[in-house]
């Protein structure tokens, strides 16, 4: 198993905010949705759901499995780009280190490249997305139990 910090950049680091309308049959991309809804731990657009808001319209879908063992964290280069942390704000985060880091292999352009199936919306999580995909980590899988700690 992997440590929290490896599986920020191994493991969920790919994530979509793309979840369906609560009421309706379909999401906004035109899939179906679950019977009884969406709930952490499900199966969904290419992921698994591992949050999903009050409202029922808006969440979390994890990459299913890791999608590196090593990736960097840059591109060779360290640029200063502020960032969010709130839920709602890893996409834009992912986008702007992509563009500041521009091409190569590291953890943003990993996920801003992702494609599982048919999805393409992947990126790196927010602090407090990260916090939200922590908390439900046993629902989702692949958090390991062994944190580094004085």
């Amino acid at each position: 198993m992997k440590n929290v910090s490896l599986f920020l950049i191994q493991a969920l680091i790919a994530l979509s905010l793309a979840l369906a309308a609560g009421c309706s049959k379909k999401d906004d991309k035109g899939n179906d949705i679950p019977k009884g809804g969406l709930q952490v731990g499900q199966s969904y657009q290419g992921g698994i759901i591992a949050y999903v808001d009050d409202t029922g319209k808006h969440g979390l879908i994890a990459a299913p499995s890791d999608q590196s063992a090593g990736i960097q964290w840059y591109n060779g280069s360290y640029f200063l780009v502020t960032t969010g942390t709130e839920i709602g704000t890893g996409k834009n985060n992912t986008d702007r280190i992509v563009q500041m880091q521009g091409d190569g292999a590291y953890a943003a352009k990993l996920c801003h490249d992702l494609v599982i199936g048919s999805y393409n919306d992947w990126f790196l999580p927010s602090k407090d997305e990260l916090n939200m995909l922590y908390q439900n980590r046993l629902e989702i899988g692949g958090f390991d139990y062994y944190i580094c700690a004085k």
